[in-house]
């Protein structure tokens, strides 16, 4: 009886040990989704203020997704494109381009806790991370 009890105890230490191992793993990569995301919120909304200051427009994060490893950032224009330019280039060359590579840096920071000198995919033990930026303009 006594054997018998001490294998009971083994089997059941392993069943507890194997959840609890299984559930770690799929709280960490829920929690490295979590954390790029931010990263690429706080990417966004820096370089959104930084074009709001040079071009004197305004511009917000309206949605932010994630799909499998590609987050896509929805931004809103107002008061947009300045004299200077029309509103495809200012989207495309401004906007877009800035908020993507900005983003890319963040999260890799985030990640790796340093910011790159250029802009990249970001590459984890979980997944490769693009970012996406739609931009569109509002007028009143």
């Amino acid at each position: 009886m006594r054997g018998q009890s001490t294998v009971e105890l083994v089997v059941l230490l392993g069943a507890i040990l194997m959840s609890v191992t299984s559930m770690l793993y799929i709280g960490i990569q829920s929690n490295a989704d979590t954390v790029i995301v931010q990263a690429a919120r706080d990417g966004a909304e820096n370089a959104i203020m930084t074009i709001d200051i040079e071009f004197l427009c305004t511009l917000e994060v309206e949605e932010i997704t994630m799909t499998n490893d590609n987050i896509t950032i929805n931004v809103v224009a107002k008061n947009a494109p300045p004299s200077i330019t029309d509103w495809d280039n200012f989207r495309e060359n401004v906007i877009e381009t800035n908020v993507r590579k900005v983003a890319l840096k963040h999260m890799a920071n985030a990640v790796g806790g340093i910011f790159p000198d250029t802009a990249d995919l970001v590459v984890t033990s979980y997944g490769t991370y693009d970012v996406t930026v739609n931009a569109r303009s509002v007028t009143r």
